[in-house]
């Protein structure tokens, strides 16, 4: 027969306690890992928990968030890590922690903050040992599966960047160079206001606002002073640079505070977006057009335009961008594949770890 979860507190999983303090000055050359708020945040040579085990970040930006080390290990004081664990499987308990929402539980105000003594009796509900077993192998699965995915991400992101090397940052000295006034015209193209509000961003380029994450400030006011962006142009922030010239595969507009670049030869627009974000572009073309201000540095567009910059032959440009693209296109895929496991383990997790799913255990398949 199937054992029923019982019903317990959060002192019944487990027993936590803050971990110590350790300046970096008292740190020395070793192996051990040391679990802060963020998970590993350096390696020590003394260990002061036995692996297996699991830690929570007690503050900031890490508060409540869940970490296991397999090892020996070093609890950082930004941490509690759990020292005993009342006979529960370790890494349910992991699982069991980091899904648990401990936002309602926050003891410090403003600044999150999390003591023990504050959730200890929170009611949950635990299941028996060998169903936690089987919980927390069915969660490592997707766990394998998403760190096999980021992995391949940073060595294709590392593919990338040597390709930007190769196929750019070496071949730029060899190409022809026009200023960047014959390539580009200025517009300032107004009185638009029914076209789709546009964003500057430096890892997706000009995008609708729609497409962008939480809360979004809507323009105060008409928007008539803002100007046109169509596809293929592109966007410079005039009030901070912070390394590129950013693309738009929308039509749309943005802030007077921007100035658009709209080609006026022939050329292919996707070399040049990845020509405006190479290395090369930003430490050696463009360093003499970026001056400082007080709150970071600014381009000046008419040194902008007196910048020679590379223009090879058109097929040349086609095929180091379809080169580039293809790369890039993959990496994104990873990502995609990568948030899509992560969403479907978030969502086995609600199931599992609240018991609206039961597995079967060898016990339950003997009965």
């Amino acid at each position: 027969m199937r054992m029923s979860w019982k019903r317990a507190t959060l002192a019944d999983l487990v027993t936590l306690q803050r971990g110590y303090d350790l300046p970096a000055q008292n740190r020395q050359p070793g192996k051990i890992p040391v679990m802060g708020g963020g998970g590993i945040n350096g390696y020590h040579s003394v260990a002061n928990v036995k692996g297996p085990g699991v830690v929570l970040g007690r503050s900031g930006a890490g508060f409540g968030t869940a970490f296991f080390s397999q090892t020996d290990f070093w609890a950082h004081n930004t941490v509690l890590f759990v020292k005993d664990f009342k006979g529960n499987f370790p890494e349910f308990v992991y699982y069991f922690l980091d899904y648990f929402d401990f936002a309602k539980y926050n003891s410090g105000g403003a600044q999150p903050s999390l003591n023990r003594n504050f959730v200890y009796p929170v009611e949950i509900r635990i299941p028996p040992y060998n169903e936690q077993v089987w919980i927390a192998n069915s969660l490592n699965i997707w766990d394998f599966a998403i760190e096999k995915i980021d992995r391949l991400i940073v060595a294709n992101e590392k593919q990338f960047l040597w390709l930007i090397k190769t196929l750019i940052n070496d071949q730029c000295g060899k190409w022809k160079h026009l200023k960047a006034e014959n390539i580009f015209d200025l517009v300032s193209d107004k009185n638009h206001p029914e076209e789709e509000l546009l964003s500057v961003t430096q890892d997706r380029g000009v995008i609708p606002r729609r497409m962008l994450e939480g809360r979004v400030m809507s323009p105060e006011g008409s928007t008539a002073s803002y100007k046109l962006v169509q596809e293929g142009d592109f966007v410079i922030s005039l009030r901070s640079f912070q390394g590129g010239v950013e693309y738009s595969r929308y039509r749309g507009i943005v802030s007077p505070a921007y100035t658009i670049l709209r080609p006026k030869v022939v050329l292919h627009d996707e070399f040049y977006r990845h020509f405006f974000k190479s290395y090369i572009f930003i430490e050696k073309y463009l360093r003499i057009a970026v001056i400082g201000i007080r709150d970071g540095k600014q381009i000046s567009i008419p040194d902008f335009l007196t910048i020679k910059i590379p223009y090879p032959s058109i097929e040349k440009q086609q095929k180091i961008a379809g080169i580039l693209n293809t790369a890039q296109q993959e990496i994104n895929l990873l990502k995609k594949l990568a948030d899509s496991y992560r969403k479907q383990k978030c969502g086995l997790m609600q199931k599992l770890l609240t018991g609206k799913w039961r597995v079967k255990t060898g016990e339950d398949i003997e009965s």
